[in-house]
């Protein structure tokens, strides 16, 4: 056992809740110092977590808490608790019941290790630091509790039952009752607002609310949105918040972008005179949109700050840490000696990333780019330090998560190239230079050409024609990547329909991005194009990723359902790449399975890729599905396809992708 690090190891923890016995208990408010207690944040906490870390010896003696309420109205005990580090430290808890109606106890605690005192109600109720309110729609007070009459002056029944939106001054009512407004919209989901309220001398003080709905308020019984009031300084209020406004990101407390380069335009500075050197670090959430979508803005949010947290915790205080924007934060490590020295504090950065976050039960792993420059190496200006660590996070991103992207001189001329496409690629869109090109597709058993896919191409007058590789990643970044699809669909099924009107019977697979996939106009838009050109839905295949398809496989079923009912196929493109199961393949009715080239190009000298594509080929045909072998480059590969009993195949064995008059007289010539 660990010796105790004594009683001051820990802040006092105050906590306020609601109480239904026999055993329902909500938490309403409890104090930062449940952190460096327990370990977990004060939205996280639950009186469960309190109860399991009761020492063995002391947790029969403990009486559950919906008991005691009934029991007295107020009390004290004392127990021995495993604290975050696992020390085992004496604690007293201070309860007292503050409000009682219809079996329903208000309760506020105190666990700390103080001497006695003899009111223990009132000794709880002052020194809870913050000024709390339950309030209604209409911004009446249902209950309150706190330190009213240290920092306004009023006693708690002055407060209780009261229209709260005449102690706020004129011009921040509407903007509180706007945040009040949204709260209830959106449960679960914190609100901030800054706002002056009128104390008992009638005089105003600038507070800081933070307002939340719980989301199971509605079950749980709970009458009203909980908000948290602190006040700001005394000396210069207004220039307080006013700067913290600017000057601060207010999710995470972490400078914002502004503030964080006028720092490190000072410590530059220092360090130019000592001769140390520094590194910029733009890290980037992987796909952390994807977080919000799966377990919503509130989790999101909270695991927002457990990255600053960590971050924090993990750097040196002589750092500087940073959040820009959602998904995006900047550290500076200033003072570093070598370059060896960065490569072991961005390891330590890395690091921060390889545990789970923990909210409400939820374990979210996260996946992060890094871009990094180095100060004096890369410049001395702080705006083209951060510029230059930018465009190495975007160098990194092309290799996937985890990675880490060092700024070179090659990087800048890359980033330049793809500055000069996302300039021209809207115009590029309006003068219809986005075309598609065809690649066939072949029953490799019968030789015969059955279909071809729609392939973007930009045909630029100054650029030359360029593959998607060069533009599609800059039209998903600009948003244009709906445009460019619904531009290939509408010319390719235009074009594939006046072949087909010369008796040919050919069909015509088309990729559809995430952002088009889940367009809540594409069915529409579908079958508006298949009908102004009369081509038969039953030839026309939706190609998806394997990633797109899983992002958010209940949408995607329901989306492939009215797909069906219009009569469409499916295709799964780049099968092996991504994270499919067999339940969703069958649940989503795959037509086509089609087979990433990077295994069908490594069949040729590797066993295990002949192995992995003759799997594949299997799960198809066990699903009732057809199998379609992308890179076919030369005859051994289709020569083994053929062996191990694929269905279709497309490469440069049959042809290259093709511009709609080659695809023509290509046509023309196997008829």
């Amino acid at each position: 056992m660990r010796a105790s690090r004594g009683p001051q190891s820990f802040q006092p923890v105050f906590y306020l809740l609601e109480i239904k016995p026999p055993e329902k208990i909500n938490t309403l408010y409890v104090s930062p110092g449940i952190e460096s207690l327990l370990g977990c944040s004060p939205e996280d906490f639950k009186i469960e977590v309190l109860i399991e870390r009761i020492d063995k010896r002391d947790r029969q003696n403990v009486a559950p808490l919906t008991q005691l309420v009934t029991e007295e109205k107020e009390l004290e005990r004392a127990y021995r608790l495993r604290n975050k580090e696992g020390d085992v430290v004496l604690l007293k808890e201070y309860i007292a019941v503050v409000e009682r109606s219809d079996e329903t106890f208000k309760v506020a605690g105190l666990l700390t290790v103080v001497n006695e005192r003899e009111d223990i109600k009132d000794f709880i109720l002052q020194n809870i630091p913050d000024l709390i309110v339950l309030i209604d729609r209409r911004g009446f007070v249902k209950f309150s509790a706190g330190s009213f009459k240290r920092v306004l002056g009023l006693s708690t029944k002055e407060v209780k039952g009261k229209l709260f939106m005449s102690r706020v001054h004129p011009s921040e009512r509407e903007g509180l009752l706007r945040m009040i407004n949204k709260v209830y919209q959106t449960p679960g989901q914190e609100a901030i607002y800054v706002f002056r309220v009128l104390d008992k001398s009638c005089n105003y003080s600038w507070m800081e609310g933070t307002i939340i709905l719980p989301k199971a308020h509605e079950s749980e019984g709970i009458k009203g949105a909980v908000m948290r009031m602190r006040k700001l300084p005394d000396q210069n209020d207004l220039e307080w918040a006013i700067s913290k406004a600017v000057n601060y990101d207010p999710l995470t407390g972490l400078p914002n972008r502004y503030l964080f380069t006028e720092n490190l335009a000072e410590y530059l500075n220092l360090l130019k005179r000592k001769g140390e050197m520094a590194a910029i670090l733009v890290i980037n959430i992987y796909r952390f949109r994807e977080v919000n979508a799966t377990f919503g803005m509130r989790i999101g949010d909270e695991i927002l700050k457990k990255v600053a947290s960590r971050l924090l915790k993990t750097l040196r205080t002589s750092d500087l840490v940073g959040r820009f924007m959602a998904d995006e934060f900047c550290i500076a490590l200033l003072g570093i000696k070598t370059l060896t020295g960065i490569n072991v504090a961005v390891e330590k950065v890395k690091n921060v990333f390889r545990e789970p976050f923990v909210v409400d039960g939820n374990q979210v792993f996260l996946d992060i780019n890094i871009g990094v420059s180095t100060f004096p190496i890369d410049g001395e200006e702080v705006g083209e330090l951060i510029r230059k660590a930018e465009a190495a996070l975007a160098k990194s991103r092309e290799g996937g998560p985890g990675t880490v992207s060092y700024f070179s001189e090659s990087i800048e001329e890359e980033i330049r190239g793809i500055t000069t496409i996302r300039n021209a690629l809207g115009e590029a869109l309006e003068k219809r230079e986005i075309v598609p090109y065809y690649q066939p597709v072949f029953s490799l058993r019968e030789g015969k050409l059955i279909g071809v896919e729609a392939l973007a191409r930009w045909e630029s007058p100054d650029l030359g024609t360029l593959d998607p590789a060069r533009f599609i990643s800059v039209a998903e970044d600009t948003g244009l990547i709906v445009d460019i699809g619904y531009c290939i669909l509408n010319q390719a099924v235009r074009d594939i329909s006046t072949i087909n009107g010369q008796g040919i019977k050919l069909s015509l697979g088309v990729n559809f991005s995430a952002r088009q996939f889940n367009d809540d106009s594409l069915p529409y838009k579908v079958r508006e194009i298949l009908e102004a050109y009369r081509f038969p839905p039953e030839r026309f295949i939706m190609e998806i990723t394997e990633s797109t398809a899983m992002r958010e496989p209940e949408k995607t079923r329901e989306i492939l359902l009215r797909m069906r009912g219009m009569g469409l196929k499916l295709a799964i493109d780049d099968f092996g790449t991504g994270y499919s199961s067999m339940n969703y393949l069958m649940e989503f009715e795959v037509d086509k399975i089609k087979i990433d080239k990077s295994f069908v190009l490594n069949m040729k000298n590797n066993q295990k890729a002949e192995r992995v594509v003759s799997t594949i080929i299997n799960l198809t045909k066990s699903i009732g599905a057809r199998s379609l072998a992308e890179g076919v480059e030369n005859r051994e590969i289709f020569e083994k396809l053929v062996k191990l009993g694929c269905d279709e195949g497309q490469g440069f064995y049959f042809a290259k992708p093709m511009s709609f008059d080659k695809l023509r007289e290509y046509v023309s010539e196997r008829l």
